[in-house]
């Protein structure tokens, strides 16, 4: 009997520093991982950057490098008073992940600005940029499309793995430590265990809370 406590309160540590180790080594994995440097970035656009065009366009579509979340997308046209000239109806293309665009309404000549943002649904990276387009007037300072990268959301691909990963190990350290107190304990509460098994049983379990408190840490 004495032989098989022994041998039940070994394996129960043996688990919880396996599962412990286990969520440290995933942990360590996705600290040293490097973050996703891709982006939805603007592959071509209608008009396109610093076009001049004769007619009114009804819309704007940009399409990006990367299929993106409609949730978090959009687009805005502003004239050169910072007015809006959309209808606010940024859309994701069905047929085309990558492709958003927006209509617009009717508006004078002039120089317009398009900003836009994203969230790319490979490395769910927010980024901004903008461009800008002229209906029936000259540009006078054409510029360069403007991107600015915001923290990622994800710092890497595999974060959703690692996270559960560790919350898994966690489950399982305090798990094995519930297990011990709430099943075994009372089983083993009629039995005569002397002196040294009894040691044994308070060691193994002051151990086994610190490694729990240690996987929650």
């Amino acid at each position: 009997m004495e032989s098989l406590v022994r041998k039940f309160f070994c394996s129960t540590g043996i688990v919880v520093v396996l599962a412990i180790a286990a969520g440290s080594v995933a942990w360590q994995s996705l600290a040293s991982a490097p973050p996703v440097l891709a982006h939805a970035n603007v592959q071509r656009s209608e008009p396109s950057l610093n076009a001049v065009l004769d007619d009114y366009p009804d819309r704007v579509i940009i399409w990006f490098t990367e299929p993106i979340e409609a949730a978090f997308s959009k687009i805005q046209v502003l004239d050169a008073q910072g007015r809006q000239i959309d209808n606010g109806d940024s859309t994701l293309d069905r047929n085309e992940p990558t492709a958003l665009f927006v209509t617009l309404a009717p508006s004078d000549n002039g120089t317009f600005t398009v900003a836009w943002r994203n969230v790319s649904t490979v490395d769910g990276h927010l980024v901004r940029g903008s461009f800008i387009y002229s209906v029936r007037e000259p540009l006078t300072e054409p510029i360069q499309s403007g991107e600015a990268t915001e923290q990622p959301l994800l710092q890497s691909p595999l974060e959703p793995v690692v996270r559960w990963l560790v919350l898994i190990s966690s489950l399982a350290a305090v798990g094995g430590i519930l297990f011990e107190l709430l099943v075994v304990r009372p089983a083993l509460a009629g039995q005569n265990m002397d002196g040294e098994v009894q040691e044994f049983d308070r060691r193994i379990t002051s151990q086994n809370f610190s490694l729990s408190w240690l996987a929650m840490a």
